[in-house]
């Protein structure tokens, strides 16, 4: 099939299964214990049903965007995505620029296999930063200072991750960083042989903005690293300090809770992001869109909420706007194009959905994002 004729998520799912190792795929694929979670947020979509409307007339602008006070071209972006590097070793470059073609916001992970200023340079654009908060506060501290002077425009602050999920996929393949393939992955990744050529020639993944942590300790393993990046002290008083440090928009990424909501808006967090960190954390939780539909949408304004987690179409954006949403994230999504086309794969899915969004919108008789409320939802 000719990628002019991939029209949705799941076409470039199953062609990133065809080039990628086994473990690289369950990497992406994967979640957190049984699973539940993982399959619990696309099925929370699935229940949700629209209700088109007559009479509205629709024009340029339709998918236009407001969010924290930026402009953007349609109400979704691209989620921090982890050790993408395993991926595609440029693949963290490749996302900051179709962000940037396409006018989207792009959260870049603290865990990035690129720098800030190579992401900078290649895309013309500061991307959202994610922060982990790690267990020398030292380092967390330096990690502000770092997006503060690439002028990242929203510090993206997680708090569902205190400390690495089950993942027992990764478990089970062995995964680790450097690697150390069992006899399986070797064979594996020589029947890949465009990936492993890619990753032989590129060296190392790196983590850049861990480089001085790593330096300190040479010997550090993966595991170790991912402890300390994501080990630290998690409270409202530890809230409240980066709060204070932190000169831009500030965002909590991970609330489940409408009480933690609540305590976040008046310390004075500019919104959260509603998410299970797509069901690779903690088991057994809610669908963030089902949280949203049932519960947030009735005790906040739609400026303060975002999600992310499930979402793999145009549609599922405009139904999470409608259940009162401000704003969305896509991950997985984005990871397979990269992997099966890399920078021609991003623009496609970006084609994709935006060709989603706008004939879904115009279906539904809505003029505008701003549009939609619960009176197109059932």
């Amino acid at each position: 099939m000719k990628l002019d004729q991939y029209t949705c998520y799941s076409d470039f799912r199953k062609a990133a299964g065809r080039k990628l190792p086994k473990f690289v795929m369950d990497f992406i694929d994967g979640g957190a214990g049984d699973e539940k979670t993982l399959q619990g947020n696309t099925a929370g979509f699935k229940d949700i049903q629209l209700i088109p409307r007559m009479g509205s007339i629709t024009g340029p602008g339709l998918l236009h965007a407001e969010v924290l006070g930026l402009s953007y071209a349609a109400p979704y972006g691209i989620a921090p995505l982890g050790l993408c590097g395993l991926v595609h070793p440029k693949a963290e470059m490749m996302l900051a620029k179709s962000a940037a073609k396409y006018n989207i916001p792009y959260i870049v992970s603290s865990a990035s296999n690129s720098s800030l200023d190579a992401l900078v340079k290649a895309s013309g654009v500061s991307p959202w930063f994610q922060l982990y908060l790690s267990k020398i506060k030292s380092q967390t501290d330096e990690l502000i200072s770092h997006a503060q002077k690439y002028q990242c425009p929203v510090l993206v602050l997680t708090v569902d991750a205190p400390v690495p999920g089950i993942r027992r996929r990764d478990r089970h393949n062995g995964l680790r960083i450097p690697y150390r393939l069992n006899i399986s992955n070797v064979i594996d990744s020589v029947t890949h042989p465009a990936w492993l050529i890619r990753h032989l020639t590129s060296g190392r993944l790196t983590f850049p903005l861990y480089q001085n942590l790593i330096d300190d300790q040479p010997n550090l393993t993966f595991s170790e690293l991912m402890g300390i990046q994501t080990g630290g002290e998690l409270n409202w008083e530890v809230i409240d300090e980066v709060r204070d440090k932190w000169q831009g928009k500030l965002i909590l990424k991970g609330v489940m809770s409408v009480n933690d909501a609540h305590i976040a808006k008046k310390m004075g967090v500019d919104a959260v992001i509603i998410s299970n960190h797509g069901g690779r954390q903690l088991d057994s939780v809610p669908a963030p869109i089902t949280m949203l539909n049932q519960i947030f949408s009735k005790e906040f304004d739609r400026e303060f909420l975002m999600l992310d987690s499930g979402l793999r179409s145009g549609e599922d954006i405009i139904k999470t706007i409608t259940c009162g949403a401000g704003f969305t994230f896509l991950g997985r999504p984005f990871l397979y194009a990269l992997a099966a086309y890399g920078e021609r794969g991003l623009a496609q899915l970006q084609e994709v959905i935006f060709e989603e969004l706008s004939v879904n919108m115009r279906l539904l008789g809505a003029n505008s994002i701003d549009a939609l409320n619960d009176e197109y939802v059932f």
